[in-house]
């Protein structure tokens, strides 16, 4: 599935490496990652000025890389339930 997604994306990721071995992907025009900064992160302003949505964002990173859901059930809504289990989920 990833392997598709990046062939997919490809002609609009730009790749860099620091002679590790290791590759950051990155939106290759500006407007990509603008875009999708807007559709992930639109919603109320909070009070310094950045978005709820990016704040909550920013919490669930620090959750899941301190490891607060390990070995926890994760929360699985019915609505995401019934959308990863669409058949055409992936057209």
């Amino acid at each position: 599935l990833l392997a598709r997604l990046l062939t997919d994306l490809d002609p609009y990721l730009g790749r860099r490496g620091d002679g590790s071995g290791m590759e950051l992907l990155s939106w290759y025009h500006r407007q990509f990652w603008e875009a999708s900064e807007e559709h992930c992160f639109s919603s109320q302003s909070g009070h310094t000025g950045e978005t709820v949505a990016r704040r909550k964002r920013c919490r669930e990173l620090v959750d899941y890389y301190s490891g607060r859901w390990a070995g926890v059930p994760k929360p699985y809504t019915r609505w995401l339930s019934a959308i990863v289990q669409r058949p055409n989920f992936f057209p």
